[in-house]
């Protein structure tokens, strides 16, 4: 029997979480449980073929079934999967207990844990996971341990009222992919909390929601939820930030985390979600850095990475996308030659940026360096447009580039400066150490809050960006005199636009006219069938506006999918690619097509410049190879040959960290420090 069968017909959803409760956005109670999901919910590890007898079952349905087998067995254990027990006291209550990672024995019995991380690679089935998980709930079996079935981590809670529901938190963007996925798989039922199962919400509504002071103030905070599930969980990784203080402060019995990147660029990053998961003895920071970080911050590389696959080995779950029978992929590396005149412009955009650098360097340990740093990303920047845009890139965009480390306002370049800071690796605050993140709050109508950011290269989160001008202070860098400040966003719509962000010129009608990478995805587009549909991704909405620019011109159909289309616009965008044969192309930047969307329409995917973090490109092609892609797909990488470009590949390839030989976001008005990280530029050029 498939899951399908188990869980489908329509589902009657009302809206997103609000503060009163008839404002809940929920999946009402399944009014029976299958006898096939009582017999699974009661195995542990995957689902052999065995289990599920010898009728007709789509392999990736048996995928599914494993995921949650192997979830349910975490929640019922009375074990700390992080503990093994000595060997030569079995079974017995006195026994010792030996930490798997650092090998300390305890003699205590640890603190249960009960849930872990979800890293299953883009596309394998992770919401429909979840769904099946929160339907095993159906059988009533109880937790093991405690009657509450919580961590023994947990605070005590008298003051609240235990539910049986699930609390999913999503990004604001993912919220339709959830209701597309319950329609699918669940009944309709009544609409009392106490019989809820699944209560969605945003992290926004969360972060809004908490208060410190008096928690039970919201219907969030005021009850013991069954079980929490963070849907892109790498979204707390900002340990200090209010989002995840608010999401770490919610009750629940289970805790999951799921993230097809738990690292993003720092180790860090994982410390945050231990922390919600309460996986102690790591769910404090101290203790994380102690046994792990420590170990590669005093150069024992083997060791630190020895302890953290033994930590992921007992808590985080990651099937290879092998386990799911999708068509063959062909990731095509496509070098792109310049045209002549391309190469004299790109040479000369080359030879200024290293004069540049040379410049700044001889400067030595005086702040030159620092100011002079934002001068070179500008100049980086200006070169990873030129591969893109070509002659196309007009020369007032290049002598504006080339002014702005120097002249220009602050002001005018600061946003453009910061989202070039967040591509190559983390930024993170100086008075609270929070990393800034991409913020999808504008998507259901929030307002974005306006962070600070110096010339040198200092940024104060939004928290404390009001903090400080709650006290009348400034962001200090440490210089004299300061370096200036300016606003910056962290929404979607603010980073993938920036000052490059123009209208193009439609082109005379010559093909020799067109930037070289241009006029390949086009004739490539064109070498297809008619009924064969693609996604372009690019960081830029200008690359975008240029590609559909040469598309239109060519007969080609294309559909936009970016920062600027309104939030009640897209699911008619996302509806007339899926439906429409005349919409052949849909352009997308990879801000907003990273993270949420299913898009198994297309099967050739462009992605028109290598990206800072491989992460990103992985999220943004899994979109369209991932469960549910009936056919064959090719996805081409363009990169201009001979280009700052290749650099970047090849620290992708070395898997070497961005934001380590990049940036130095902790120590941003040490002047030693910035003229490290001119040198490393200056290598990449």
């Amino acid at each position: 029997m498939l899951i399908h069968d188990i869980l489908s017909t329509p589902v009657s959803i009302v809206s997103t979480f609000h503060p009163t409760k008839s404002e809940l956005h929920q999946v009402n109670k399944v009014p029976e449980v299958t006898p096939c999901i009582q017999e699974i919910s009661h195995e542990q590890g995957f689902v052999p073929d065995t289990i599920l007898g010898p009728t007709a079952i789509d392999p990736d349905e048996i995928v599914c079934y494993g995921a949650v087998t192997s979830i349910t067995g975490r929640e019922w254990s009375e074990i700390n999967e992080v503990y093994l027990q000595d060997p030569t006291n079995p079974g017995l209550r006195d026994a010792n207990y030996v930490n798997a990672v650092s090998e300390v024995v305890e003699q205590k019995p640890p603190h249960q844990l009960r849930g872990g991380i979800i890293a299953d690679p883009v596309g394998l089935g992770k919401t429909l996971a979840m769904i099946a998980l929160a339907a095993t709930d159906l059988s009533n079996r109880p937790l093991a341990g405690h009657t509450s079935g919580a961590s023994d981590l947990e605070e005590p809670d008298e003051q609240n009222h235990s539910v049986s529901s699930t609390l999913i938190i999503v990004p604001p963007p993912l919220l339709a992919t959830w209701e597309n996925q319950v329609a699918e798989h669940t009944y309709p039922g009544d609409s009392d909390l106490d019989s809820v199962d699944i209560v969605f919400t945003t992290y926004h509504t969360v972060s809004a929601e908490w208060n410190k002071a008096n928690p039970s103030a919201s219907l969030l905070f005021s009850v013991k939820w069954k079980r929490v599930v963070l849907d892109e969980a790498h979204m707390i990784r900002n340990e200090n930030s209010r989002m995840a203080k608010s999401i770490c402060g919610l009750k629940a019995a289970c805790r999951w985390a799921v993230t097809a990147t738990p690292i993003q660029n720092h180790l860090n990053d994982l410390a945050s979600l231990l922390k919600f998961i309460r996986a102690y003895p790591y769910h404090t920071r101290a203790n994380f850095e102690r046994d792990i970080s420590d170990y590669w911050k005093e150069g024992q590389d083997k060791e630190a990475a020895n302890r953290l696959q033994r930590l992921s080995s007992c808590l985080l779950l990651r099937r290879p996308k092998t386990t799911v029978q999708l068509p063959p992929k062909h990731d095509i590396e496509c070098p792109i030659e310049f045209k002549s005149e391309e190469r004299r412009a790109y040479d000369k955009l080359r030879v200024d940026a290293k004069e540049a650098v040379d410049k700044a360097l001889n400067q030595g340990q005086s702040p030159g360096p620092s100011k002079a740093y934002v001068h070179i990303l500008q100049l980086i920047e200006s070169m990873r447009l030129f591969c893109v845009l070509g002659e196309h890139y007009h020369s007032r965009y290049r002598r504006a580039s080339l002014a702005s480390g120097t002249t220009a306002s602050w002001a005018t370049i600061a946003q453009q400066t910061f989202r070039t800071h967040l591509d190559m690796g983390s930024v993170v605050c100086s008075q609270c150490e929070a990393i800034a993140h991409l913020d999808h709050g504008f998507l259901n109508g929030s307002v974005s809050s306006t962070s600070q950011f110096s010339r040198c290269g200092r940024f104060a989160c939004a928290e404390c960006s009001v903090k400080l001008t709650r006290q009348k202070l400034t962001l200090e860098c440490g210089h004299k005199p300061a370096c200036p400040t300016a606003p910056v966003s962290t929404s979607v719509e603010s980073l993938d636009g920036g000052t490059h962000d123009v209208e193009p010129e439609f082109f005379s009608g010559s093909s020799s006219e067109m930037p070289s990478k241009i006029k390949a995805l086009i004739n490539d587009i064109l070498s297809q069938p008619s009924d064969v549909k693609s996604v372009v991704f690019s960081t830029w909405r200008f690359t975008l506006n240029v590609a559909e620019a040469g598309l239109t011109q060519a007969g080609i159909r294309c559909l936009r999918f970016d920062g600027k289309v309104p939030p009640k616009d897209r699911p008619g965008v996302l509806k007339a690619f899926k439906t429409d044969p005349s919409k052949r192309v849909l352009l997308l930047t990879l801000s907003c097509g990273a993270v949420g969307l299913t898009l198994t329409e297309a099967t050739r995917a462009y992605l028109m410049e290598p990206h800072w973090n491989p992460t990103v490109e992985e999220q943004a092609l899994g979109r369209i190879y991932r469960l549910g892609q009936t056919k064959e797909v090719k996805m081409t990488h363009f990169f201009i040959k001979d280009s700052f470009e290749e650099r970047v590949i090849e620290m992708q390839q070395t898997k070497k960290d961005l934001a380590k030989v990049l940036l130095s976001p902790h120590t941003s008005g040490n002047a030693e420090t910035s003229v490290e990280r001119l040198r490393n530029l200056r290598a990449l050029l």
